[in-house]
């Protein structure tokens, strides 16, 4: 499982975040089939998984949403930004609208083993970014982990 090493500029995704993953794409899509988000010119839904590593606590939130430049959204929207950063992109199947979490190991596993490339952090949190194209494509989605040369 070889990446692609690709430049992302930061960009705005407007959608909802929370705890519970499940309860995250459900809320959204259910908002999202009620209140378009405006400014929305693409088709793909964007994952932004965060863990936030303390000292003795581990948590994780996720947001799920659009990429939207556009400012005056319902209010019931919240804006996350995914980091201007270097990532590693990995292709990886989809099964239920959800990614295959064998595929997502072995893609961090690739990074934990790699000689040139680590995993970065942005103060205490660790960012993983999943495109999907659920309407043309449903069947991949794109991982993007932040990278750095070592």
């Amino acid at each position: 499982m070889n990446p692609n090493i690709i430049q992302i500029k930061e960009f705005p995704v407007i959608g909802i975040t929370g705890n519970d993953q499940n309860q995250v794409w459900t809320s959204f899509t259910n908002l999202f089939d009620t209140f378009q988000v405006k400014g929305q010119n693409e088709p793909y839904f964007y994952e932004i998984e965060v863990t936030i590593q303390g000292k003795d606590t581990k948590q994780k939130i996720y947001h799920v949403g659009v990429k939207s430049f556009n400012e005056n959204q319902n209010v019931y929207y919240q804006k996350k930004d995914v980091p201007g950063f270097t990532y590693a992109s990995f292709i990886i199947n989809v099964n239920n609208n959800r990614l295959n979490e064998s595929e997502k190991e072995e893609a961090l596993n690739w990074l934990k083993n790699n000689h040139k490339y680590k995993q970065i952090q942005f103060g205490e949190s660790k960012y993983i970014i999943t495109k999907y194209d659920l309407f043309n494509n449903p069947h991949n989605c794109e991982l993007w982990i932040p990278i750095m040369e070592k």
